[in-house]
């Protein structure tokens, strides 16, 4: 447990072997890895833990993640924010693969990473701005975009991100929910067949009972120069 107004800081070089155990996060988790020198955190469920009088602050960067998980549901409201950059996340395990923003209490950011056969990210915003942008997926197990609310003044920047993998969902607006919206323009497709890329968005076309349709065009027909390669 990092408690709350106390930081972690890992530098680069270090390698995190967590054996499937935790490093809850109520104050601040700082991985500061470079490209000539990640850090490596294999094993290791990082989840968010910020209260409402103390929220958490989880940054990483320069990390190659394997298996465990990295802010995955954890059944409990989360306060707090994260920023996730310049990352390769590989193989995080089956049931938490997946990054779950549950109403950041600040701007936050996932941008220039590599998720492989992992799971993507899912959220919820309330005024606030969240950037999802030059992320390469490929052999997701479960959607690399899905959105739940979309309250007040949030946003989102869902743009010049690579989905490589076209036989699988990769931007999600599931039913039963009524504020829930994603521009997805600006992406790279892993193909410019428009018929596939339908196939590859579950939204109002597929099920009346969700919020919206997905805004997907224009589109890339190549992957952005600043998105990392899977």
């Amino acid at each position: 447990m990092i408690p709350a107004a106390t930081a972690l800081n890992i530098e680069p070089g270090v390698e995190v072997m967590g054996n499937h155990q935790d490093i809850q996060v109520q104050g601040t988790l700082a991985v500061n890895g470079t490209p000539s020198n990640k850090v490596t955190i294999s094993d290791t469920v990082i989840s968010p833990a910020g209260t409402m009088a103390n929220n958490h602050a989880i940054r990483i960067r320069g990390a190659q993640i394997t298996g465990g998980s990295v802010y995955a549901a954890t059944g409990n409201a989360i306060y707090g924010t994260l920023e996730l950059t310049d990352s390769r996340l590989s193989d995080l395990d089956t049931y938490n693969a997946y990054i779950y923003l549950w109403y950041p209490t600040g701007p936050s950011k996932i941008e220039r990473n590599v998720f492989v056969r992992s799971g993507g990210i899912s959220y919820g915003l309330s005024d606030v701005a969240l950037t999802i942008r030059n992320n390469a997926f490929i052999e997701w197990k479960s959607p690399p975009v899905t959105n739940w609310a979309m309250y007040g003044s949030a946003s989102a920047d869902v743009s010049l991100n690579s989905f490589v993998s076209t036989d699988r969902i990769a931007v999600e607006l599931p039913n039963g929910y009524t504020s829930a919206h994603i521009n997805a323009s600006r992406n790279y497709w892993g193909t410019t067949d428009i018929a596939v890329i339908n196939k590859m968005i579950q939204d109002k076309n597929d099920d009346l009972t969700s919020s919206d349709y997905v805004t997907y065009l224009p589109i890339l027909t190549a992957p952005d120069a600043a998105t990392p390669s899977p």
